[in-house]
């Protein structure tokens, strides 16, 4: 005996007959439960989490890291005080490098009497 057969439609009663009153599900969770209805349009605030809660952190993080991280580090300390740092030697060494001969025979006397007195007084 097929299940789908004529003879079985008149033998079970249709869910009208045994429930008149049903109504689509969509209709019951709008009118019979509205908080339901609610979290289902809202898809269970996962798109409100993520916006509001871990985009925004992620956002803060990488303004925190851009600023702290690449405008104060690597900006600021590696290549602007890079940069300070050459221009302070180099106008230190402007004084010794005059471009007269006496003057480079000078420093080359004054650097080798510290590296003997070096070699020497090292105990």
């Amino acid at each position: 005996m097929n299940l789908l057969s004529e003879e079985n439609d008149a033998k079970t009663p249709s869910v009208s007959a045994r429930r008149p009153a049903l109504r689509p599900y969509g209709v019951l969770i709008v009118t019979g439960v509205p908080d339901n209805y609610r979290v289902l349009v809202n898809k269970y605030y996962f798109d409100w989490f993520n916006e509001n809660v871990l985009a925004r952190a992620g956002r803060a993080l990488g303004l925190a890291l851009w600023r702290g991280g690449d405008q104060a580090v690597i900006d600021g300390v590696l290549v602007n005080g890079s940069v300070g740092a050459l221009g302070w030697f180099a106008g230190r060494a402007r004084w010794i490098q005059s471009g007269f001969l006496y003057s480079y025979a000078f420093w080359m006397i004054v650097g080798l009497v510290l590296l003997l007195g070096w070699f020497l007084f090292r105990v």
